[in-house]
């Protein structure tokens, strides 16, 4: 069904090899995998490289020009099929994607040489590079394996409106844990030790996977009534200050002689007059 289905679970839950069954680079022991009804075993990796395009999480890019990296994908693209590979579909896979545009502010647009494995361009550059290599020949499905991870939030919501438009006319899997490429999704499934925990419409899956945490049951917060907020308080009623610990001495009473308590005394004065006494007991 085309439109944008997500993929989402904790690491190690098969989020990865579930789009390696997809694309048939691994074999069900049980079960089978269908594309329109028919079992991909059938077709050849030729062919099924042809109908889906595919973006990993860590994109490889190689020595050469942009325009070289893009056309690179097609499967029947040799050193002369590269060469008189027409720029129209490069450029409209480019447009589809959004990429165009920073393409041909590059010194010499598609002509551009990224260097050895893309060294010259950043992580989000060479992302997006990979996105437009997977969108080549106009594949019916596109798998994204967290295309967002190396892109800033301004990009990052720049995709979601691509993913958006690419999904009208394509059945698009993406794998991410990001809340603004999940909330363009369509369907969800939550993935737990290889099994599939949660599936369905995004909008009911995702407030039970983000939404309130599970805990058992929670006991209502008793409200407030009016007559208890609006009870008066009487002074007989009212709680009394607490009285403080002072470490300041008590004042003396007025017309007597005030005598510090032995507690407050000077340790250093009483220790003087200790040993005077302890002189004159001994004389």
């Amino acid at each position: 069904a085309h439109g944008v289905h997500a993929l989402v679970g904790r690491n190690g839950s098969g989020k990865t090899t579930l789009m390696k069954l997809i694309q048939g680079l691994y074999a069900p022991t049980t079960r089978r995998v269908t594309l329109d009804g028919a079992d991909i075993v059938q077709f050849s990796r030729t062919e099924l490289a042809s109908w889906m395009g595919y973006v990993p999480q860590e994109c490889v890019l190689f020595a050469g020009t942009v325009r070289d990296n893009i056309i690179h994908r097609h499967p029947l693209a040799g050193d002369d099929d590269i060469i008189k590979a027409a720029d129209d579909v490069i450029i409209k896979a480019a447009t589809a994607t959004g990429v165009h545009a920073f393409i041909i502010d590059l010194p010499d647009g598609y002509a551009t040489d990224i260097g050895e494995a893309g060294r010259r361009l950043s992580g989000g550059q060479r992302q997006r590079i990979a996105f437009a290599r997977a969108l080549l020949g106009d594949p019916p499905v596109l798998l994204l394996d967290e295309p967002s991870a190396s892109l800033d939030r301004q990009a990052e919501t720049t995709l979601r409106q691509t993913l958006v438009e690419i999904g009208k006319k394509r059945t698009v899997i993406i794998v991410t844990h990001s809340p603004i490429l999940l909330a363009a999704c369509d369907d969800l499934v939550a993935l737990d030790k290889g099994k599939v925990a949660l599936a369905g419409p995004a909008k009911e899956i995702l407030p039970r996977l983000f939404g309130q945490q599970p805990g058992g049951p929670q006991l209502p917060k008793k409200p407030a009534t009016a007559p208890e907020l609006a009870k008066p308080v009487s002074p007989k009623s009212a709680p009394k200050p607490a009285l403080k610990a002072s470490s300041a001495p008590p004042a003396p009473k007025p017309g007597t002689l005030h005598r510090w308590p032995r507690s407050w005394r000077n340790p250093w004065r009483q220790r003087r007059l200790n040993h005077k006494r302890q002189r004159r007991l001994n004389h």
